[in-house]
């Protein structure tokens, strides 16, 4: 201990390090996702289980707070913080792909006009440079 810090435990919550990484990992997750629908879930999942198990850490503070370091309750706090944006965000796109599909599959002409846009956008016929309606 040094003589500038000397009551400050440096005793670490349980899973301080890693509830932090799985709240940034769902946040950055998220905005990849927007992109590759498979990693929403990927961000989903780690958003919770940053969320329970930092929460569980901020109890453990709450219960006997002079035993863990002000530093290891400010990075579970902020791991809870991110968590809870992450799986909020994460929520929020799998409603709107599942809203996607869902409009999908109920208006089927939609989607067959968008896949004969992309096939004359792939081939280099855009329907708005020819005139057809």
């Amino acid at each position: 201990m040094n003589e500038f810090n000397q009551f400050e435990s440096v005793n670490k919550l349980p899973n301080d390090p890693i509830t932090l990484i799985f709240g940034i990992a769902s946040v950055v997750l998220v905005f990849i996702g927007c992109c590759c629908g498979v990693f929403i879930f990927l961000g989903l999942a780690l958003g919770i289980m940053g969320w329970v198990m930092s929460s569980g850490a901020l109890k453990t503070y709450y219960a006997n707070p002079s035993v863990y370091s002000v530093t290891s309750y400010k990075n579970t706090k902020t791991a809870k913080t991110l968590s809870i944006i992450g799986t909020a965000l994460s929520s929020i796109a799998i409603v709107f792909v599942i809203l996607y599909w869902v409009g999908m599959v109920a208006q089927p002409a939609f989607m067959e006009e968008f896949q004969q846009e992309i096939q004359n956008m792939q081939h280099g016929n855009n329907s708005f440079e020819s005139g057809d309606d």
